[in-house]
């Protein structure tokens, strides 16, 4: 069970912004930075297909993504291999929310661009 990446995106009109994101490349011995943009790029897809209020979860290129997209307009995501419980999976989810939204306001993340 390995947790790849994790973001926390905005979705507006003008698209998908990327609040934060952490990839953890460590048992990669190259192509670090094609699998962080690989990662960013599938959250940024993820984020912008996804409904208000629902989760959704995918293979994509030998990994698992979870999503959710939040009434507010937060998207969190998590990209995993395909062993990562998808019950922890959105368990993690939803306290990436929840601390995320304790830590920073509304007004600093609706006006953020990428990070």
């Amino acid at each position: 069970m390995t947790l790849l990446s994790v973001a926390v995106c905005r979705v507006d009109v003008d698209g998908c912004v990327v609040l934060c994101q952490e990839t953890d490349t460590s048992n990669l011995w190259f192509g670090k930075s094609t699998m962080k943009q690989l990662c960013t790029f599938t959250v940024r897809e993820t984020a912008l297909r996804i409904e208000t209020s629902c989760r959704l979860s995918y293979k994509y290129k030998n990994n698992t993504c979870h999503a959710y997209k939040y009434p507010n307009g937060l998207v969190i995501c998590a990209i995993s291999d395909d062993e990562y419980n998808e019950n922890a999976a959105y368990r993690l989810l939803t306290e990436i929310n929840n601390d995320f939204n304790l830590c920073i306001k509304p007004i600093e993340w609706k006006s953020a661009s990428d990070f």
